[in-house]
């Protein structure tokens, strides 16, 4: 499935997430320092927004809007010039914090983790939902520290990563917003107790998860059975997406040097395969 090893293409990114492309060829990455970084083909990066919270996750949609995951501040919505405007930053009347990763199914529906500080030991981590109306529901919860997580080619089943349990948990979409079926669809490799962290699905239904633990991407076939372990150049894979003009170029990043990574797969990303075709 890779068809070409990873080189480097961008190093000393604090906390570096969240790689996404938008629908003008650009490549992102959030840093834990604040700010949403370009990439340049240089290997430079250029600040495109800022928020002043801890950036953790990005999703683009089909407007070419960037959706923020803010472990301090929320869901902001970002524009191609990289105006910041906050889209939901309370739930139950508190301030929405601890929030770390996000997926956009194909109507903009936008599912996002909070995990905030939950474990093994306190199980309280969510998942909620932003629908297109507006309408912030809490879809999930009982993680112990949920993570990356994404939506199905046909957009009716959402996995999140639970990261303390080495678990990839698989839901039922029976409409926008509304779960069922909790079930265990996959419990990653190795002796490390640190598993799963950002996932992705590619155009051939095949569900690519980091492991932060055991420094390798795990592709699992859609019944969740282990078919190939890719084994990395770098330790502290944290967040994995989709890019390039054929969908087929695989962008990872990583806590240990930290930087991002990029590597040829053998089909597109399943969202980027149809950005491809519309395009």
């Amino acid at each position: 499935m890779l068809t070409s090893p990873f080189t480097s293409i961008a190093e000393n990114i604090p906390g570096a997430e969240g790689p996404i492309y938008d629908h003008d060829g650009r490549w992102f990455v959030v840093s834990s320092d604040g700010p949403i970084l370009e990439l340049l083909d240089s290997g430079q990066t250029r600040e495109h927004a800022k928020t002043d919270g801890v950036p953790a996750g990005l999703q683009v949609d089909a407007d070419n809007h960037l959706w923020l995951i803010d472990a301090q501040l929320g869901v902001m919505k970002i524009d191609p010039q990289g105006q910041v405007t906050p889209a939901v930053t309370q739930q139950y009347g508190m301030q929405l914090v601890g929030c770390n990763d996000g997926a956009l199914d194909d109507a903009g529906h936008l599912y996002f983790t909070g995990p905030n500080g939950s474990g093994v030991e306190s199980p309280h981590g969510r998942v909620c939902c932003l629908l297109t109306d507006g309408t912030l529901r809490t879809v999930a919860e009982g993680f112990a520290f949920c993570n990356g997580l994404s939506v199905s080619p046909n957009n009716r089943v959402l996995v999140v990563a639970e990261t303390w349990t080495k678990r990839l948990i698989a839901f039922d979409i029976t409409e926008p917003g509304r779960l069922t079926n909790r079930r265990v669809f996959a419990e990653l490799p190795g002796d490390d107790e640190c598993g799963p962290d950002g996932i992705d699905f590619d155009a051939s239904g095949h569900l690519i998860s980091t492991n932060y633990g055991n420094a390798e991407l795990d592709v699992l076939d859609p019944s969740g059975q282990l078919v190939d372990r890719v084994k990395l150049p770098f330790d502290d894979v944290s967040n994995l997406h989709f890019g390039g003009s054929d969908g087929r170029d695989l962008v990872v990043t990583e806590h240990a040097t930290p930087g991002v990574w990029k590597a040829r797969w053998s089909v597109p990303g399943v969202r980027m395969s149809r950005a491809c075709q519309i395009g």
